[in-house]
């Protein structure tokens, strides 16, 4: 039977501007998110009251984290070089032409700044509840380094 999709992401038709975002920020990985934060707090509320405050913050960043990683992932492989038309697996947004090179870098670098503002509260209020904020900051700082040098192919 004869398919009337293209073999090429390129051609295939462009989705609105916020559906181009919302696959860019490819929902299908924020279980890789999601799910280590749950598991923690599952754990975590074996031991002692968790704070949901707290959890909600650590969620966020998370998530954040993640968005981010998949924005950058998408900016620099175009930049790379590394996704062409003959790249397999679901269409990237740079590489298809919806979103440019510049704005999904420039969102990127915007959902790692987003993320650090979630991880330097999530420090203020572990700190107030007398937990230790500095080494959940510095953690997150490690998280959006590590996700920038990958996106970066260093």
């Amino acid at each position: 039977m004869h398919s009337t999709k293209s073999a090429s992401p390129t051609l295939q038709s462009s989705p609105s501007a916020l559906k181009a975002w919302v696959l860019a920020a490819r929902p299908k990985t924020l279980i890789a998110g999601i799910s280590p934060v749950l598991i923690g707090a599952s754990f975590a509320a074996r031991i002692q009251p968790i704070s949901y405050a707290l959890f909600a913050l650590c969620l966020l960043f998370s998530i954040a984290i993640q968005v981010g990683t998949n924005f950058a992932n998408d900016a620099f492989d175009y930049m790379k070089g590394a996704d062409t038309v003959s790249r397999k697996g679901p269409a990237r947004a740079v590489q298809s032409g919806w979103i440019s090179p510049l704005a999904m870098r420039n969102a990127a670098f915007g959902t790692f700044g987003f993320a650090l503002l979630v991880a330097l509260e999530h420090g203020f209020q572990a700190l107030r509840a007398d937990l230790r904020g500095l080494a959940g900051r510095a953690e997150g700082l490690v998280a959006i380094l590590a996700d920038l040098l990958h996106g970066l192919g260093r």
